[in-house]
């Protein structure tokens, strides 16, 4: 883990390439097997849209500086989709945060994770 990039959890995507294209390049100028890791702030619910609803209101608020594009928010195949393209560029592991959220969906959100990784591993 020593050797790991955890990368910032307000990366989207694209932005997140770009990165992890440097990070890989010193790797391999360096001889050490890459480990990149992300974090992401989430809000998993069952009902997506109440989750879509609850995350653009957060981030409206200005959650953390955040867009939306940095956070991974719906149901547990949105959730999936929105992570594949991490796990697609060569992320190895996702750290997960919930947002500012009550703690009943904190719960829920939680409660997914287990979902949303069977869904990205098959």
């Amino acid at each position: 883990m020593g050797d790991a990039w955890y990368a910032a959890p307000f990366l989207n995507p694209a932005k997140a390439q770009e990165l992890l294209a440097h990070y890989l390049q010193a790797c391999e100028e360096h001889d050490k097997e890459p480990r990149p890791v992300i974090r992401k702030d989430i809000i998993i619910l069952e009902d997506g849209e109440k989750a879509l609803e609850m995350g653009s209101e957060i981030i409206q608020r200005g959650y953390r500086g955040m867009k939306s594009d940095a956070v991974i928010v719906g149901n547990p195949i949105q959730a999936a989709e929105q992570l594949r393209p991490f796990k697609d560029m060569g992320f190895t592991d996702v750290t997960c945060r919930c947002m500012s959220i009550p703690h009943e969906e904190t719960l829920e959100s939680i409660s997914h994770l287990t979902q949303v990784k069977e869904l990205l591993n098959n």
